[in-house]
Parts: C-alpha cells; structure tokens; sequence
C-alpha cells in the first residue's frame, strides 16, 4: 500500500468508509501514525493495517455484498440494491452492479458495505416453533 493521502476515501476491516480528514502521530510511539476519517457522522481513528482499500474515488472501495442506496439518473426514484458481480454479454467483462446497472453509471447516494450488514442484522432463524 502506497502512501495515502488526506482526501483519499478509505475502507477499513471492519467495513467503516470515509474521507481521510489528517494524518497525526502518536504521542508515545511517534513511528506510529494514526489515520483519522469521517464517515459520514463521526470522527474516527484507524492504523495503516486496518485499512484495506483507499481511492481518490470512492466508487473504487464498493465491492461485492455492499449494500448501495442509488438512482439511476436524476430523474428516478431512490432504489436500494446488494453489489453483485455481472457479465457484460457483448464483450464477457466482468464488471460490479446493481440490479445489472454498471457501479460507475448511476448516482450513488449512500453506501452500507457488507461487513456493517452483517455486524447489524438479526438472523431469523428458519426453524420456528409454534
């Protein structure tokens, strides 16, 4: 991982994405930096190995699972969707999407990755008794 900057957007381990806001050192260890983001509401702190993607544009860091709240152009209504993988049939490319819109042609509003998803949703067991 090369060197991240402020401004870059960066995804964290446990699924946190944010604008990197500065960069400050530690007050006991000063080989130690500390990334500081917002992620929409809060201030948060995080080390260089907690960070797992960064990008100057947050498109880059939506991967598979995430959960994305998307119009798909200005004129639609919002609609929430799960990131999938999908084949474009005239050339085989690969290519991340919703609902088979391509990630990078539509309005992205808000972004819950999938790790977040996971950590918050109540599993509903199957085997009911009544």
């Amino acid at each position: 991982m090369r060197n991240i900057k402020v401004g870059n957007f960066i995804r964290t381990n446990n699924g946190h994405i944010g604008e990197l806001i500065r960069i400050e050192r530690d007050d006991i260890d000063t080989s130690l930096k500390w990334y500081v983001f917002n992620d929409g509401k809060n201030e948060r702190y995080v080390n260089k190995p907690y960070i797992t993607n960064y990008s100057k544009n947050i498109i880059d860091l939506i991967e598979v699972g995430d959960v994305i709240e998307y119009q798909v152009n200005s004129l639609s209504k919002l609609k929430v969707g799960r990131v999938k993988k999908y084949r474009d049939a005239r050339n085989s490319k690969e290519y991340l999407g919703v609902e088979g819109f391509d990630i990078t042609k539509i309005y992205i509003k808000s972004i819950l990755t999938h790790e977040q998803y996971e950590q918050n949703c109540y599993k509903v067991s199957n085997d009911r008794t009544q």
